[in-house]
């Protein structure tokens, strides 16, 4: 068989729609959520704030910044039970 380039255009994190935007948020902390075994809630301003986050990187960016928020929060729910 022969190799046939193709190119696939995808449009950045800012030129998506807010509900994808939003989806994408949801999608994310459901897979966090699942890797780290807790079950993650969030209010409507915390996902404006993640999705404002994104100034550069497109995804990747939000997945780290997602991670980031999990891990602060951990530590915020440590901090309380001491």
């Amino acid at each position: 068989m022969r190799r046939i380039p193709i190119t696939i255009t995808m449009p950045s994190f800012q030129e998506r729609r807010t509900e994808e935007k939003v989806a994408l948020c949801k999608y994310l902390l459901s897979k966090e959520a699942k890797r780290i075994h807790k079950n993650i809630r969030v209010e409507a301003d915390v996902i404006k704030a993640l999705i404002g986050s994104v100034t550069f990187g497109n995804v990747g960016q939000l997945k780290s910044n997602i991670q980031l928020v999990c891990a602060q929060g951990f530590l915020e729910s440590m901090d309380r039970r001491l």
